[in-house]
């Protein structure tokens, strides 16, 4: 009589996943000469408002921040991302915090919880 219905949780994870793949195949189309993991002990990757990065750039970490100019695509998997200043690129995120505010962007695609 009753229809079981996936759980909530399952529709975030399938939905996470299908935004990893569809990051993935976005940046595959450019190499990215840069990937950070976070390793110092807050566990944060930044890029400060001075700073220019002149490539594409993947980070995995805990927290995400910056306020620079990054010249290509970036793709950040985080639990906090605040993305402020310029991406020439796309910007693809997935985590549970998401602030984007950019002056200068081509396309956002962003996955949170």
């Amino acid at each position: 009589m009753f229809k079981k219905v996936p759980s909530i949780g399952f529709k975030l994870i399938f939905i996470g996943f299908i935004s990893v793949v569809l990051g993935l195949l976005l940046v595959s189309h450019t190499k990215a000469a840069r990937f950070e993991i976070a390793d110092n002990n807050s566990h944060t990757f930044i890029v400060t408002e001075n700073e220019t990065i002149n490539d594409n750039l993947i980070v995995i970490g805990q927290d995400f921040e910056t306020k620079g100019k990054i010249s290509g695509d970036l793709l950040v998997v985080a639990n906090n991302i605040d993305i402020e200043g310029e991406v020439d690129g796309n910007v693809t995120a997935i985590g549970t915090n998401i602030k984007i505010d950019l002056k200068k962007v081509k396309n956002v695609y962003a996955v949170s919880d």
